[in-house]
């Protein structure tokens, strides 16, 4: 398949789509990696987020992991987004640029999206994001109220 380098800018303004996910201003779809809710705890808490980056996983994965590109730091709300936007330094080196994060889920585009398609959905990969998303918690249990630890790894 081929790049996609048409794309969402930096200074994106996060909005609802008609079907309640998010999406930006200009339209693309926005997407989470679902194996971090995976990692969740009954208190919806994360309590092991040692996913490797997508550079380490299998050659054969490494095409499809890539098509999905991280949302640049600083992103706004704009009409409907009520949750916690946010944004974290990546420590692949990868991209070079934050990367934002909508309640605690980080935000990829889909490359082979255009504005208003929704063609980045696989199941138990990759979904979109409900604009009342559940709110990820990185706390570990046995050390509620303290900092919470670094997410390692991923997309």
């Amino acid at each position: 398949m081929s790049e996609n380098t048409n794309g969402p800018t930096p200074g994106i303004k996060l909005t609802v789509s008609g079907s309640g996910y998010l999406i930006t201003s200009e339209g693309y779809t926005l997407y989470r990696f679902l194996p971090l809710y995976m990692q969740k705890n009954n208190l919806g808490q994360i309590t092991k987020a040692q996913l490797t980056w997508g550079d380490e996983w299998p050659a054969l994965i490494q095409p499809l992991i890539f098509q999905y590109v991280p949302l640049p730091a600083p992103a706004t709300a704009g009409p409907g987004v009520t949750g916690a936007i946010e944004d974290f330094e990546r420590t692949d080196g990868k991209y070079g640029y934050k990367q934002v994060t909508y309640n605690g889920w980080w935000l990829y585009i889909f490359t082979e999206d255009r504005a208003g398609e929704v063609r980045g959905i696989v199941p138990g990969l990759w979904d979109v994001v409900p604009a009342d998303v559940e709110p990820l918690l990185p706390l570990d249990e046995d050390d509620v109220g303290g900092p919470p630890p670094i997410l390692v790894g991923g997309p």
